[in-house]
């Protein structure tokens, strides 16, 4: 087995091929702990070895066996009882970044690396990135910050104005749409207002708890579509998370305005309306910054340039709309 290769990784930009190791053990998904410790005594083991790759008859990675995991298991435990099926794992021809990216988020001792039909091609260890490991990750919460934005962090520190004027103001143009639409749909809802003005007074808190689980949303989106390249099934898995988790903050944050509102105004229709409107916002708001980055990277546009302004524009809009139908609903 390879001993760890050490090398410059001072161009984040170079593929992982070159880093790729061949020390690494692989099991067939039938086996049981006993079994796998008989195969295990036939091997020469490097100290490095952190995880046991199970794989199929073709070689097709299906799943990770941590060490840890193994040693406390019984001796009759199948394997696939044991096993991480939601295996992390990098491609070959991805950039070096890509991997720093995926031991800064993930924390783990080493990575499979697959081709593209998914077979086991060998692992890289996390020793081999150290160095620039530290200054990933102290610069990347600036870096997403900038992303959910519309903005890229490099270009951000480039003062000129025509390239300033170029690179923001579209989704500046965007947020001008937006606020545009919002101002469509109050007009439309101007007798809703009249009819119960102390509403307008609850329009800001409805805006930004929608914008708020929009960015959110997004950020966690972005992140997880820039690391893996996630399946249909696992799009559709996690837009259903996303959406009960947002309807659930919903609940709870409504009750709470719809509680705050009741005793203000003494108005229980204006606090269930409240309630409704928020949950059914954050819940939109939560879908949006799902489906909006998928959409991006499937049609291969930086799903983290484009998704945070457009997220904003849009759940503002429907929030403002979902806020003025159940006041009139309700009220």
């Amino acid at each position: 087995m390879n001993q760890p290769k050490s090398r410059s990784t001072n161009s984040s930009a170079a593929v992982i091929d070159s880093y790729v190791q061949s020390g690494f053990i692989t099991i067939e998904e039938g086996l049981t702990v006993g079994e796998v410790f008989d195969r295990l005594r036939t091997l020469k083991i490097e100290p490095q070895i952190f995880y046991l790759y199970v794989v199929d008859g073709e070689g097709i990675l299906k799943g990770v066996l941590p060490v840890r995991r193994l040693l406390a298991s019984l001796p009759q435990t199948s394997i696939q009882e044991i096993m991480i099926r939601q295996v992390c794992a990098l491609k070959l021809g991805m950039t070096v970044a890509d991997a720093l990216d995926f031991f800064v988020t993930y924390r783990f001792l080493a990575l499979p690396v697959v081709n593209e039909q998914g077979k086991l091609a060998g692992v890289v260890n996390v020793d081999q990135f150290a160095d620039p490991l530290t200054e990933i990750s102290q610069g990347r919460v600036s870096s997403d910050i900038f992303s959910v934005l519309g903005l890229k962090m490099d270009e951000a520190r480039i003062s000129g104005l025509a390239h300033n004027l170029r690179m923001r103001l579209p989704w500046l143009m965007v947020n001008v749409v937006g606020g545009l639409g919002c101002a469509w749909i109050a007009g439309v809802f101007s007798w809703t207002l009249q009819r119960s003005l102390t509403a307008a007074f609850f329009i800001p808190i409805v805006l930004v708890l929608g914008e708020s689980i929009g960015v959110q949303t997004t950020a966690i989106a972005v992140r997880r579509f820039h690391l893996q390249t996630i399946s249909a099934g696992g799009i559709v898995s996690l837009l259903m998370k996303e959406i009960v988790h947002s309807l659930i903050f919903g609940i709870l944050i409504g009750c709470v305005v719809g509680v705050i509102a009741f005793f203000w105004q003494q108005d229980p229709r204006l606090a269930a309306a409240l309630a409704l409107s928020i949950t059914l916002s954050m819940g939109a708001a939560g879908f949006l910054g799902t489906v909006l980055p998928a959409i991006f990277s499937a049609t291969r546009i930086d799903p983290a340039i484009a998704s945070g302004p457009l997220v904003l524009a849009i759940s503002d809009n429907l929030t403002m709309l979902l806020y003025f139908l159940s006041i009139r609903l309700l009220i």
